[in-house]
């Protein structure tokens, strides 16, 4: 479970160049972005670091694919 203020979303996150930032900072990383290329780039580069933690989404801004809570 995440805890609350634990959760970072990189709303336009290309390649997810903050990512590791956000996990150096024990912090939950969901990146979301509509481009699935860019996506791709970021999945790699955070599965080559070994993280198999953070979340990677193709979605359009407008209509972002989570919950209201």
């Amino acid at each position: 479970a995440t805890v609350p203020g634990n959760l970072v979303l990189d709303a336009g996150a290309g390649t997810a160049r903050y990512r590791a930032l956000v996990r150096d900072l024990h912090k939950a990383y969901i990146g979301l972005d509509l481009s699935g290329e860019m996506l791709d780039i970021g999945k790699r580069i955070a599965c080559d670091a070994g993280d198999r933690e953070s979340q990677f989404y193709l979605a359009d801004l407008r209509e972002m694919p989570f919950h209201k809570e």
